[in-house]
């Protein structure tokens, strides 16, 4: 069984490449889990920051509810065959680090009964895509006021600046974990996709990608 990270910044790409690589691997005679972004859950729920609840107090219960899900799902993997199987996280439990400061970070971690060195033991590799506000900002979408058109994601807020900030602190949150590949914006978006595929498909013995 591989456990497998893909992060980075807002607007990197991860939910095309997750689905690539699922479809692909499944060719392969994997079974893929796609285990989905805990922030994302919470805040489409109502927990969310603001007047009544921290930054740090949000990403604590992040940090449980993360827990809780990677734990459910390494109980339905164990049903598979291990060397056939694969988790794949939309983001993972260290992301939360790029959020909170580091005595915040420490505190959290504290309570949960973690440490750096266990949380990153979880995972086999991490793959960080970088937003595409560094290196491709035609192509990053948010809700810019100033234009009538938010692309596909008016939800999205950060300016291009600001993406590229919390990329940045997403990669060092990760930092220290033996298997940390981060993929810029150097080409066209299909070959980014291509290039953390073949990652991936090195890490378990297989041939490159097809997808180019």
């Amino acid at each position: 069984m591989k456990r497998i990270v893909m992060t980075g910044g807002p607007c990197a790409g991860k939910t095309s490449i997750m689905g690539t690589l699922k479809a692909e691997l499944e060719s392969r005679g994997y079974k893929v889990f796609i285990v989905p972004e805990s922030a994302t859950e919470l805040i489409l729920n109502g927990i969310h920051t603001g007047k009544h609840l921290t930054a740090a107090e949000f990403q604590g219960l992040l940090v449980e509810k993360q827990i809780s899900k990677e734990a459910i799902y390494e109980k339905a993997a164990a049903k598979y065959k291990p060397e056939k199987v694969i988790i794949l996280y939309d983001r993972g439990l260290m992301d939360f680090r790029a959020y909170v400061t580091p005595e915040e970070a420490e505190q959290i971690m504290r309570v949960n009964h973690l440490t750096v060195e266990e949380a990153l033991d979880r995972y086999d590799a991490v793959i960080h895509l970088v937003t595409a506000a560094d290196g491709a900002p035609e192509h990053y979408q948010w809700n810019d006021p100033e234009r009538e058109s938010t692309g596909n994601n008016a939800a999205r807020v950060e300016t291009p600046e600001e993406a590229i900030a919390t990329d940045r602190r997403t990669a060092a949150a990760w930092e220290g974990h033996p298997h940390l590949r981060i993929f810029p914006n150097t080409a066209d978006f299909p070959a980014k996709v291509k290039a953390a595929a073949d990652e991936i498909f090195a890490l378990l013995g297989l041939q490159e990608s097809e997808k180019a």
